[in-house]
């Protein structure tokens, strides 16, 4: 178990280091080819590269986030329950968000598929499968992702820090720790 913790862990690293990478690159590719133009020599395929580069870090980042409990959700409903409560709520959520990813990972492999074919105008050895690609692939890794979280917040229960929560412990730690050092 300890190996595929392992393995989990060092493909999360690369995941996120392969979403900033193309995040990144995307945002140098852009302005590479604004001066292009700029002093006129347009390139046609810098759009359609970073189209692609993008679309790999939207998905990537997507699941990098998800991971994290950094997409949004509705705190008011689901902090202002009861941990019974909240297990439930959590199940129901967790189980749309994979009946969901599994019908769009199924449906987005046809995508590919018909998408395998088709060639970039500017890059005509290039398939445009390669941008179709990031999400089943993404949609995969936020499927693992969910399996892991209803195992820790439904299945063991464990409690789900939300961000307004995570910044009220941090003021109530710093509020603490003054009246400590005040004290002394």
């Amino acid at each position: 178990m300890k190996w595929l913790k392992a393995v989990y862990g060092f493909l999360c690293r690369a995941e996120e280091a392969a979403a900033m990478a193309c995040l990144l690159s995307a945002t140098i590719i852009l302005c590479a080819g604004a001066l292009c133009r700029i002093m006129g020599f347009p390139l046609a395929m810098i759009s359609e590269i970073a189209l692609c580069l993008f679309a790999w870090c939207v998905f990537l980042g997507a699941d990098a986030a998800y991971r994290k409990n950094k997409l949004v959700y509705v705190e008011l409903v689901i902090d202002g329950v009861g941990p019974k409560w909240k297990r439930i709520l959590y199940g129901i959520n967790y189980s749309l968000i994979f009946v969901f990813l599994v019908f769009f990972t199924m449906q987005s492999w046809h995508v590919v598929v018909f998408s395998w074919v088709r060639k970039w105008a500017s890059i005509p050895t290039l398939s445009y499968g390669w941008v179709a690609l990031s999400i089943p692939v993404g949609c995969a890794l936020m499927l693992i992702t969910t399996a892991i979280q209803f195992h820790a917040y439904v299945i063991k229960g464990e409690h789900k820090v939300s961000e307004t929560e995570s910044l009220l412990m941090e003021d109530e730690f710093e509020t603490e720790e003054k009246k400590h050092v005040c004290s002394e």
